[in-house]
């Protein structure tokens, strides 16, 4: 399961209080959205390289940041 994944199967009411107590960053429905729109472009045959520079434009963000934000969602979660 990926962080992406993890994050969508919280329960909307545990996420609020993740989010209000300081476990989630207060920017982390930010960094969803970013996500959800990269996926999105790149399921739509959208090339990988020009998905980050679209969603840069869009999100109104460095194309930087827009690859360490999916490429931190994309990470595998490791349960021991």
């Amino acid at each position: 399961m990926t962080r992406y994944e993890y994050l969508k199967s919280i329960p909307k009411a545990d996420y609020m209080k993740l989010k209000s107590c300081g476990v989630l960053k207060s920017c982390t429905d930010f960094y969803i959205e970013i996500y959800d729109e990269f996926a999105m472009q790149v399921n739509s045959g959208i090339q990988i390289m020009q998905a980050y520079t679209n969603v840069s434009e869009i999100m109104c963000t460095s194309e930087e940041s827009v690859r360490k934000i999916v490429y931190n969602l994309t990470k595998d979660i490791v349960v021991e």
